[in-house]
């Protein structure tokens, strides 16, 4: 008999191998697909708010279409994709990457990690310049990054 405290916490389908392996794929499709919506959004949303121009959202390496160079701040790709170690992260280049495990998260912590790389932007490093402009952007970042380390390890599914 399970133990009520863990109810509604874990979801356990026993199949063979060769099913997992289909349900694991299932699975992650679904989320990829729920990921690529909330991210492209919030990064609209985020990058208005924090002055960020682009030309537009793309997904996982598509190239920019327009000729045009923005004199601000802006990105050119979002990539979904199942990163081992990290929520997100923002090269050089202005590519964000974010983990598809993401839209299993609150949207209040969602909004943290696509806040962060987008700050990542302005300031490439975790400096305290850097917190300053995530503070700007969202007062509450240190709760969202506290509660991100405390129970991020949660949503590993696989």
């Amino acid at each position: 008999m399970e133990d009520k405290k863990s109810q509604g916490k874990h979801l356990i389908i026993k199949t063979d191998k060769d099913s997992q392996e289909f349900l694991r794929y299932c699975i992650m499709r679904y989320y990829k697909k729920c990921a690529l919506i909330i991210v492209k959004k919030k990064v609209e949303e985020f990058a208005q708010k924090m002055g960020l121009q682009y030309n537009q959202v793309m997904i996982t390496g598509q190239k920019r279409q327009s000729p045009l160079r923005r004199p601000r701040l802006s990105y050119q790709n979002i990539e979904i994709k199942n990163q081992l170690t990290v929520w997100g992260s923002c090269n050089r280049k202005h590519n964000l990457k974010f983990d598809w495990k993401l839209a299993m998260l609150p949207m209040e912590i969602i909004e943290y990690i696509i806040a962060h790389e987008l700050t990542h932007l302005k300031v490439m490093n975790h400096s305290a310049t850097f917190w300053n402009e995530m503070e700007k952007v969202m007062p509450e970042y240190k709760e969202c990054r506290s509660w991100l380390e405390k129970h991020g390890k949660e949503y590993e599914i696989f």
